[in-house]
């Protein structure tokens, strides 16, 4: 995901709204507490690329849908 896609999925909610993380497969929600730009990654698949990293705070609750 670029972070124009990002920018693009959030533009229309509440700018007061907190954002959470929930992975795959959990109902724990991760909170974020900040971002680093120009991290080195080391790829699974492909190549190696610079990315902007989301640092997680850990868990701040369970998510209801």
């Amino acid at each position: 995901m670029k972070v124009r896609d990002l920018i693009s999925m959030l533009e229309n909610c509440d700018l007061e709204s907190e954002i959470v993380f929930l992975p795959s497969n959990s109902l724990y929600a991760l909170g974020f507490k900040s971002a680093k730009e120009g991290a080195n990654l080391r790829a699974c698949r492909g190549n190696n690329r610079k990315v902007t990293v989301l640092r997680s705070e850990g868990q701040v609750g369970s998510v209801d849908f």
